[in-house]
């Protein structure tokens, strides 16, 4: 096989590749789906049956420095704690404001 078909070959390819991904992107990020706002998922009439998947973007709860159960959560203590932020998006400023560590744990709630 000589060079020139080769390269044709791969560029058809990558071609096909790219365009696919791009239909696909197309299609899923045109749909109107609710965001998420203040740790809330409000799903409320939408029809679930004709929905394949829901992002769960948007303001998640997020409790930096802490690994919580449910039961945890409820209490006054970690209330304070409590911060909203964006997912998709960096945690690292939550978990370490100073030095901005992408290291660290934290806890994550949405409310759907």
């Amino acid at each position: 096989m000589s060079k020139r078909r080769f390269f044709l070959i791969t560029l058809s390819f990558l071609i096909v590749i790219i365009g696919l991904r791009m239909l696909w992107f197309d299609y899923y990020h045109n749909q109107d789906y609710p965001r998420a706002k203040a740790g809330i998922l409000d799903l409320r009439g939408l029809n679930l049956q004709e929905m394949k998947t829901i992002p769960l973007n948007g303001e998640w709860e997020f409790y930096p420095g802490t690994l919580s159960s449910p039961a945890e959560l409820k209490s006054l203590s970690m209330k304070k704690q409590r911060q909203t932020i964006q997912v998709p998006g960096i945690w690292s400023e939550s978990v370490s404001p100073v030095d901005h560590k992408a290291y660290g744990v934290g806890t994550y709630r949405l409310l759907i």
